[in-house]
């Protein structure tokens, strides 16, 4: 039996994964606040994933195991190489992508 075929039919550990700069914490962490007082499950690196290995083993995993990613889209997140993986990996899983914009910057054109 495949990887794939084992997971078809089990319900996400997390409704959400939250994909931002954390040069925006501030304003992620209070939406995260609020989304999980409400019983939204969600999933969000505060302590920093910082190497590739990390992005496999750690960041992919999450998202495989969330409903949607939620890109909070700033000046931040647009230029970062994390937030792209994060988003590029969401969309070849075929995952709902949702985007908030936190400030007025244009999408980048790779998000």
């Amino acid at each position: 039996m495949s990887e794939c075929s084992k997971l078809e039919g089990l319900t996400p550990q997390y409704d959400l994964f939250i994909s931002y700069s954390r040069l925006d914490s501030a304003v992620v962490h209070n939406i995260y606040n609020w989304l999980t007082i409400h019983g939204v499950r969600c999933w969000m690196d505060v302590d920093g994933v910082e190497s590739g290995d990390a992005f496999q083993s750690i960041l992919a995993r999450a998202i495989q195991d969330s409903s949607a990613l939620v890109f909070f889209s700033s000046v931040n997140s647009n230029v970062s190489k994390w937030t792209l993986r994060e988003v590029v990996f969401a969309d070849e899983l075929n995952k709902p992508i949702i985007p908030i914009r936190i400030d007025d910057a244009p999408y980048d054109n790779s998000v």
